[in-house]
């Protein structure tokens, strides 16, 4: 009994001993949505504020961005096998996007799908692809004042390769954190309003995949100040979680429903991680400055850069990249086919009968 109740400790303590927290990228207005691609090995992120969507090349340190037109930009996911297309959230838009990665190159861009609800200042906000390769995004009410959320008119969206978007959740103050188990039968959702987490029953070959509803922690009741924002789940089954405003990345076993690892960051509002790295044993983390004091500016100048988390002892997943269907062209295609072949046979039967 006395072994097991030291388990949990030593847990905590082997990631603490090792890891390494390091400043990668220059401080944007609000970094959110890491993506790691294994395709090209690179990191996409987006600055909501400034709408643009960005590149980190590990390899070589580069840093690039280009602004999308259209409002605010909260996702980028890149489209399965390409390495220069992907699916860019605008406003209450989501857009197919092409861009080569160049520092203020101009993207070529369409909008594709769009929110199911009344443009009153609501927008997207975290947006992941599940394992089978369907977008899940969701949206956020109106923000009058940094940081103030009070009509709950936010969404949960699925975007299906085959279908258009539908809606699966409502009421929702601030959509966010998305991650998946190994077998894809659990997705992990967060509503930052809340400062919950909760664990739904996903079935991949249903319409609607969402079922029997469960809250598996409590920002409050585990005493873990700040709010939740996106998280990104580990090989072990753990949740890692930004803790928007309150300078830390935590840990969380889903199945025990505890707290295993706090993580200081140099930020108050950490907003979003990602695994990445050759061997995905790298956290990357997105942070925030937008609203803050000149006071806390000047005591964390990096507030709003991204940073990477080493030596944890741990590993993740890279992201899911978006399969997109492409019905227009293969009918196309099909159709003017059966149209030759109609006018062709026509002619034959024209000639035979001259």
């Amino acid at each position: 009994m006395i072994m097991r109740g030291f388990l949990p400790l030593l847990y905590i303590l082997g990631y603490s001993w090792c890891y390494q927290v390091e400043r990668i990228t220059e401080p944007l207005l609000l970094g959110e949505g890491p993506h790691w691609n294994a395709l090209t090995q690179l990191l996409y992120f987006v600055d909501i504020t400034s709408c643009t969507i960005n590149v980190y090349d590990p390899a070589t340190g580069v840093h690039n961005s280009t602004h999308i037109d259209g409002g605010a930009v909260t996702f980028i996911v890149p489209i399965a096998g390409t390495t220069d297309e992907f699916l860019v959230s605008t406003g209450l838009d989501i857009r197919h996007v092409i861009w080569d990665g160049q520092q203020d190159s101009i993207p070529k861009s369409a909008i594709i799908y769009s929110a199911l609800q009344d443009s009153d200042g609501s927008r997207f906000n975290d947006g992941k692809v599940d394992r089978t390769g369907r977008l899940w995004a969701g949206t956020m009410g109106p923000e009058p004042i940094p940081n103030v959320i009070t009509e709950r008119s936010g969404k949960l969206y699925q975007v299906s390769q085959h279908s258009s978007i539908s809606t699966e959740l409502e009421n929702i103050l601030i959509s966010n954190g998305l991650a998946w188990s190994a077998d894809g039968s659990i997705m992990y959702y967060t509503d930052t309003g809340d400062s919950t987490i909760d664990s739904f029953d996903f079935d991949a070959t249903a319409d609607h995949p969402l079922s029997n509803r469960q809250r598996i922690f409590n920002f409050t009741e585990n005493g873990v100040t700040g709010n939740t924002d996106g998280f990104a789940i580990d090989t072990d089954g753990n949740l890692w979680l930004a803790s928007y405003g309150s300078y830390q990345v935590i840990a969380v076993n889903p199945k025990t429903r505890t707290l295993l690892l706090t993580i200081p960051i140099n930020a108050s509002q950490v907003t979003s991680v990602a695994w990445g790295g050759s061997e995905l044993n790298e956290l990357y983390v997105t942070t925030a400055r937008k609203g803050i004091t000149e006071e806390e500016l000047k005591n964390y100048p990096d507030s709003g850069a991204t940073y990477r988390i080493t030596g944890l002892g741990a590993r993740g997943y890279a992201g899911d990249n978006y399969i997109m269907y492409k019905a227009s062209s293969y009918s196309n295609s099909c159709y003017l086919s059966k149209f030759l072949i109609s006018v062709y046979m026509i002619i034959i039967f024209k000639l035979g009968y001259s």
